[in-house]
């Protein structure tokens, strides 16, 4: 019986906790972004004509502001929607925080197609659009949920796995699969260790919860 009464309390306090991670991690992701925009608009805007010369074509000048721009005026969008749903005391749906999660894990392999589209993908699976990924697995412990944690590893080894075959094509080589399989796998392995970390985030919030209850009363 004495579980019975902690148990919806302790939901509320866990939606809380929840819709206040959510709020934070969204809020890390959008500062992230915004440091990433301006860095790389900077040097579209300033090294243009080095940045041709490498690439021996010429490149769009906003081309950072219309990919990495894109997803920060998404996820500005999100952080409204979700500050207003929350001063009304409700938080997002289920189905929203999973398409959440794609859109925003989408950003890494929107940005390699990019630099594939310009560079060749020799360029683009070496650069630092890949790490990209990690940056959003390791956010979503903040989601608190162990499901989460591991569809946004999913979502991010699909997202690089087709970006690879799409930009290699009939050019695919044998010799590429270790490389390329064994990113992949990090990915979701990655997802899945953040999915436990956000398990034992959770269990250690509800033993804290039930001591303070144990304590006060």
């Amino acid at each position: 019986m004495g579980r019975a009464a902690v148990d919806p309390a302790y939901e509320r306090a866990l939606a809380a906790e929840i819709a206040a991670s959510e709020l934070l991690r969204m809020r890390v992701i959008a500062v992230t972004l915004a440091i990433l925009l301006v860095a790389d608009q900077a040097l579209f805007l300033f090294a243009r004509p080095a940045i041709e010369q490498f690439l021996q074509r010429p490149v769009p000048t906003w081309l950072p502001s219309w990919v990495i721009g894109s997803f920060l005026a998404y996820e500005v969008v999100a952080l409204t929607v979700l500050g207003r749903r929350l001063a009304r005391r409700k938080t997002f749906p289920w189905w929203a925080r999973y398409f959440n999660a794609f859109v925003e894990t989408s950003l890494p392999t929107v940005i390699l197609l990019a630099i594939n589209y310009l560079a060749g993908p020799q360029v683009a699976f070496g650069a630092w659009p890949v790490l990209l990924y990690f940056v959003f697995i390791i956010a979503s412990t903040l989601r608190l949920g162990f499901a989460l944690s591991a569809y946004t590893g999913l979502v991010a080894a699909a997202g690089f796995l087709g970006a690879f075959f799409w930009a290699r094509g009939a050019d695919i080589r044998i010799s590429d699969g270790p490389n390329i399989v064994s990113k992949a796998a990090i990915m979701i392995i990655a997802g899945i260790v953040a999915g436990l970390v956000a398990v034992r985030l959770r269990a250690k919030f509800r033993r804290a919860l039930e001591g303070a209850r144990r304590a006060s009363g």
